[in-house]
């Protein structure tokens, strides 16, 4: 684990930047992390294709999508798991080959020697389930030496193997073998001495005659370089003439219907005529020259060649150079003649080498191989494309993020998102193609709960003002109701019944505007609404009727996007030519009645699709798509229109994009622009994909960058300033994020002089600060800088929190209690903070436990008037130490004394006993992952809170498994005692904190409620060796005041818990308390999570409960509760006298459920829910006094009833107990009657002698009570 963790710090050392924006927020969706998708994790070597389209896969790998698939996976007609598949724990070693035979079973040859747990030979067979067929390993024996590299099934059901081995069994084969169908060796294959070196390839003719290709110069002793045909009984066919073969490697031999022979590999020339990699012979041998490959593949290695039955010829492997003085990359398809098909566009195409390659009946073609992308996607050595070489959407999806394209996104005031596309799955989860996500990227599962949802694609979206949401689409149905590709909804998911649209539209709805009346105006691909003529724009009222006095004729084409001036006039823009009978390519304005506005003129308009565009406030218009032209004049793909439409010449983007449209516009209240689609290559000849910023003058904005691997469709801001996009990407700057992601960027700016530059400071802002400046409520920022010589300051118990850094050469100061909050641990500080804190309440000379939240902090400058010699952190013992705090270790100092500091420092009053130490930590403020603490198993280490936040208790114990799971926090919670006229404390202790709860210190104490303060020093244990590691997501906003305070106590469950916590106390304050919780997860056994041992830090008593040979301070039982579970309790006392065991809480009981305390030596039963019990204690540890039940024990019921009165010996005292009437007098007598002691005026119900000189084995006790009565017992003595 430790190595883990330095190799994740490693990767982030990598990529750690100052204020990039556009970065990835990895908060959204965890579950899409890059560990779980993106297909296999090695080489894929084979895949065989079968009828039913499921893919069989072999290779490297160990894991598909994160599933464990040891070297062998069989893929569903989706590409997923096949679940009916069971490989068990697969090969040990790689999969070359794979052989479908006609009965459902398949032969797989390579290098492994075990299959499922089972030894094997390097070829097996197994069934259509994946269950191996022993007897087909056992009678071919064992092949010692080599691989198996190919695998073919001739005329006459038998099997050729080929590769590097040379011996079966004790039988030397060199390279080539045959096998009958039930795996034995046919030994009337006669191949003399075989190939002289490997052998790859292997094609049966339909004469049953045997190509063979590899690396061989010889076969069976005769010159044969690389290529040689066999008959069907093994010996050469001369008749087919190589001259002087290949030059280098052949690795595959493909015969075409026509008989003719492909042949790829390494080779550059075939009988000395040069033949680069590729070449096609005739059934005899001689080159056919209708086969016009002309220079052939300049570099690189053909692997695979594959037929599609249409005379085209698909070629694999590692070529990326040129093909006949056309570029190609690793993939290209050929007519018969050997020329390029140009039809077929691979675009990017793998990213790596094809291995091997399959078709299937519907066209489609699966590629297996060592590439990690195919067009830019991640596709994980698998892939499927179309017949022109397109990506085949939907198959290999991973079960995390969106299995299909997002069109839209619309984030919603409560910081969920709705989300509409053509996919049906999330995070694996079947769903339709509306869907709303949870703030943190979750599924919203009360989101139209347990219905049908839309049955199509969804691709706009508006909410209203009360909530209600418009959805459009293809769908024509919701929740079984016929809808016609519009719906109104309600904020949960459910069908809204106040608006309604009749039957619809007849075609796609694109895009929903909303006017400031109330009115909707629709666009899309639809030419009718409720059976009426409608071209593709329509305006509707309020409640979904049509609205009459919208008049216009429409457009011949889509409309992608409208937009509402504030003047109340529409801008259109689309695919379309003409508006109204009228020419207006791709974009007009109109009037409110639906007239075109002439005072707008496009003039000739744009050469091709607008897709997107946004309105500035200023009135000019910036659109995007795939245009190139506008009024004749070039302007590539984006332009910036004034508001009489022409072109607005100050928004400068020289050459424009390259490559690629523009899908989607966005504008910042800053003015900048977020523009995202298809487009790749440059803009103004800077690199580009998918996605970037620009400033308000076209240029590019430098401070953000993202880049995407596929097509971005949609983007919106959050309610808290974030960016979320939708597309077909599945790498959002080569992080995984599959076609949703929301991204960390700055919308907005403003700058402190005195007077704010822009607006008051509000979320979402890059500060910067050139005044000082007092932060008095708590302040979302994206950045935070500060000028030199200044202090911004945060009050107390006040957050300020940071998307990005802290920098500038002034000082943040944070306030006691006052947080600085950051959650992306990529993010480097370069500003200073002063974190001041204020220490509980203390005397001289006593402890307090800290932790530095800044880099570099010096101990001793910390609390500078500490005695000297009392600074010290722990390792298994205290280690006096002055230096640098290390960040993430707990150190301890004790209080300076009062007086004046001639260093300046605050003196305390010179009077006081008890006083707060304020301190202050100085430096950059620590964030990110951190290192902390090494442990050693078994013993307890001093670590602290790292950073200038609050964190989570859980988050922490979740990140650190090695920890056993109680943190143990030193505190100064005993009561303050008011003695000479100043309050003090009598003693200190450990406050427990674990999953099943947590445990005060004193009777008036707080509980711990999981969150640990900045500046915070706390205990662990741990049960192996590791590093202690901190990250930012265990920081929590806010809650920096004390770590002890009543709130929430979050367990792993909350759900019927049942918990109990007693106090053992004495009228001196002494206090000691202990918890007995129910959870569910906890067992009777030692839980990690649940039990926490006491760590007796009490200076005067303990208190505990005992199980398995272990004290606790907190145990958690077995859910669910049962009245006949039993604990015994135990304690520790330096203090001799009365105490008392009182309940301080419960959780999940009523008044009337009992809670029995048996004092076993007393032989009593008492039920704590009617009050204290009350008992005399010796000194010393007693573990067999007590037990806790929750029913009565009825033989000690009986004894109470009987005798109510009770003298006993233990540990040289004799003992008087009387429960219902008060003692008055005692006297012991030997048997002579000799008078030894007597005591009176008592009046108590307890009583204790302690003799201290040697008396009798047996004496006589008399006991007279208060009422006068006399009891007699004779006491032995122990």
């Amino acid at each position: 684990m430790k190595n883990n963790y330095f190799l994740f710090v490693l990767l982030f050392s990598l990529s750690i930047i100052y204020a990039q924006q556009g970065k990835l927020d990895i908060r959204f969706n965890t579950k899409d992390d890059g560990l779980l998708g993106d297909g296999f994790d090695g080489t894929v070597n084979a895949i065989s294709l079968y009828s039913d389209n499921k893919l069989l896969v072999g290779g490297n790998f160990n894991n598909f999508n994160g599933t464990p698939a040891a070297k062998i996976c069989r893929l569903d007609s989706e590409g997923q798991i096949d679940a009916s598949f069971l490989s068990g724990s697969g090969f040990n070693e790689n999969v070359y080959c794979m052989l479908p035979l006609s009965n459902g079973h398949t032969l797989i040859g390579g290098n492994f020697t075990t299959y499922n747990g089972k030894t094997v030979s390097k070829l097996v067979k197994i069934d259509a389930n994946g269950n191996l067929d022993e007897s087909f390993s056992t009678k071919l024996g064992d092949i010692v030496k080599g691989i198996i590299y190919s695998l073919a099934e001739d005329n006459e059901g038998k099997i050729i193997i080929v590769g590097s081995f040379d011996k079966i069994n004790t039988t030397s084969i060199n390279r080539v073998a045959r096998l009958l169908p039930d795996g034995t060796l046919d030994t009337s294959f006669l191949i003399g001495k075989g190939a002289s070196l490997l052998t790859k390839a292997i094609a049966i003719q339909p004469d049953n005659k045997i190509l063979l290709g590899g690396n061989f110069d010889t076969f069976s002793g005769e010159s044969k370089s690389k290529l040689v045909r066999l008959h069907s009984d093994g010996t050469i066919d001369n008749s087919f003439t190589i001259g002087t073969g290949f030059n280098e490697e052949v690795e595959d031999l493909v015969i075409q219907p026509d008989g003719k022979i492909l042949v790829g590999g390494n080779f550059t020339t075939y009988n000395n005529i040069a033949a680069n990699k590729i070449i096609r012979l005739n059934i005899d041998g001689t080159i056919d020259n209708s086969f016009a490959s002309g220079s052939g593949f300049d570099k690189g290695i053909v692997y695979k060649i594959a037929l599609d039955g249409n005379g085209n010829i698909l070629v694999g492997g590692s070529f990326n150079g040129n093909y006949d003085g056309i570029k190609v990359n690793r993939l290209l398809m050929l007519q018969d003649n050997g020329k390029i098909k140009s039809e077929f566009d691979i675009a990017d195409g793998p990213s790596a080498a094809l291995s091997d390659i399959a078709h299937d009946q519907n066209g489609f073609w699966y590629l297996g191989g060592n590439f990690t992308t195919y067009d830019g996607l991640n596709q994980g050595r698998v892939t499927k494309i179309n017949e022109f070489g397109a990506l085949e959407d939907g198959y290999l999806t991973p079960n995390v993020g969106f299995n299909l394209p997002v069109y839209r996104v619309l984030p919603l005031p409560d910081k969920k998102v709705l989300v509409g596309g053509s996919f049906k799955k999330f995070n694996g989860t079947s769903t339709t193609s509306l869907v709303c996500l949870e703030e943190d990227g979750t599924m919203d599962s009360n989101f139209n709960a347990k219905t049908s949802g839309v049955d199509n694609v969804v691709r706009a979206m508006l909410q209203l003002p009360d909530e209600k949401i418009l959805v459009g689409g293809a769908f024509k149905t919701y929740n079984g109701v016929n809808v016609g590709r519009i719906v109104a909804i309600n904020a949960d998911g459910t069908l809204d019944n106040s608006i309604h649209f009749g039957t619809g539209f007849n075609n796609h709805v694109y895009c929903i505007a909303r006017q400031s009346d109330g009115k909707f105006i629709i666009g899309g691909n639809f030419t009718s609404f409720n059976n009426e003529a409608a071209n593709h724009i329509i305006r509707l009222n309020s409640d979904g009727s049509r609205d009459t006095s919208f008049n216009c004729l429409g457009t011949d084409k889509i409309i992608e996007e409208i937009l509402i001036q504030p003047d109340g006039k529409i801008i259109v823009v689309g695919r379309f030519g003409t508006f109204n009978d009228a020419t207006s390519s791709r974009m007009v304005r109109l009037n409110e009645n639906g007239s075109t506005d002439t005072s707008f003129n496009v003039g000739t308009g744009f050469g091709n699709n607008i897709y997107a565009a946004a309105l500035q406030p200023d009135g000019k218009i910036i659109v995007g798509g795939s245009f190139t032209t506008y009024m004749g004049f070039n302007q590539k793909k984006i332009a910036r229109l004034n508001s009489d439409g022409s072109l607005d010449a100050s928004f400068s983007i020289g050459a424009g994009f390259s490559k690629g449209d523009l899908r989607s516009i966005i504008l910042q209240k800053d003015g900048k622009i977020v523009v995202g689609g298809t487009f790749t290559g440059t803009y103004s000849s800077k690199e580009v994909s998918r996605l970037l910023r620009l400033k308000s003058d076209g240029k590019i904005d430098e401070s953000f960058s993202a880049n995407l691997n596929g097509t971005l469709y949609t983007m919106a801001f959050t309610a808290d300033n974030k960016l979320m996009i939708g597309g077909n990407f599945n790498s959002v700057s080569g992080k995984a994020k599959h076609r949703i992601a929301r991204l960390r960027l700055c919308i907005n700016s403003s700058e402190y002089n005195g007077n704010w530059s822009n607006q008051t400071a509000t979320d979402g802002m890059e500060l910067t600060f050139n005044q000082d400046f007092q932060i008095s409520q708590n302040l979302n920022a994206c950045s935070c800088k500060i000028a030199e010589g200044k202090k911004i300051t945060i009050a107390e118990e006040k957050t300020l929190s940071l998307d990005f850094d802290l920098s500038g050469l002034g000082t943040l100061i944070l306030q006691n209690k006052a947080s600085l909050y950051q959650d992306d641990n990529e993010v480097v500080n370069s500003g200073k903070i002063i974190a001041e804190k204020k220490s509980t309440p203390m005397k001289n000379f006593d402890y307090t436990y800290w932790s530095s939240p800044v880099a570099n902090q010096n101990f001793k400058a910390l609390s500078p008037n500490t005695y000297p010699t009392n600074y010290y952190y722990w390792n298994n013992g205290w280690i006096f130490w002055t230096g640098i705090m290390k960040p993430g270790k707990g150190y301890i100092c004790t209080v300076p004394r009062p007086g004046n500091y001639t260093n300046g420092e605050k003196a305390f009053e010179a009077n006081s006993l008890t006083y707060e130490q304020p301190v202050k930590f100085e430096g950059i403020p620590n964030n990110g992952i951190i290192l902390g603490e090494t442990t050693v198993a078994n013993r307890f280490h001093l670590v602290g809170n790292p950073y200038p936040s609050a964190i989570s208790a859980n988050e922490f114990l979740d990140k650190n498994p090695f920890l056993f799971g109680t943190i143990y926090l030193w505190t100064h919670d005993t009561p303050l005692q008011l003695k000479q006229n100043v309050k003090v404390y009598n003693a200190a202790d450990y406050a427990l904190y674990n999953r099943t709860g947590s445990t005060i210190t004193g009777p008036k104490g707080v509980v711990p409620t999981g969150k640990i303060a900045s500046g915070q020093g706390f205990f662990v244990s741990a049960k192996a060796p590791g590093t202690v590691f901190f990250s930012n997501e265990m920081r929590v906003k806010n809650q920096n005041n004390l770590f002890f305070k009543r709130t929430e106590i979050t367990s792993k469950t909350t759900n019927n818990t049942v918990k109990l916590w007693l106090d053992l106390t004495n009228s001196q304050g002494a206090f000691k308390q202990l918890l007995i919780g129910y959870v569910p997860g906890a067992t009777n056994e030692f839980d990690d999570d649940y039990d926490g041992i006491s760590f007796n830090g009490n200076t005067f008593i303990n208190f505990f409960s005992i199980a398995n040979e272990k004290k606790y301070t907190i145990q958690g039982r077995q859910h669910p509760f049962t009245l006949s579970d039993e604990i015994e309790l135990g304690y520790t006392s330096e203090i001799e006298g009365a105490f008392s065991i009182t309940i301080h809480d419960l959780e999940g009981f009523s008044n009337q459920d009992a809670v029995f305390l048996e004092d076993k030596l007393l032989h009593r039963e008492h039920n704590l829910q009617k009050g204290s019990y009350n008992f005399e204690t010796s000194k010393g540890t007693f573990t067999d006094r007590f037990v806790l039940r929750f029913q009565s024990n009825l033989n000690l019921n009986e004894i109470e009833k009987k005798e109510s009165i009770v003298v006993y010996s233990k540990e040289k005292s004799i003992w008087f107990s009387s429960e219902k009437e008060a003692i008055k007098e005692v006297f012991i007598y030997d048997l002579s009657g000799k008078l030894l002691f007597c005591k009176k005026e008592i009046y108590t119900n307890e009583y204790n002698w302690n003799f201290k000189t040697k008396l009798p084995a047996v004496v006589l006790s008399k006991m007279k009570l208060e009422t006068n009565k006399v009891v007699t017992q004779k006491v032995i003595l122990n």
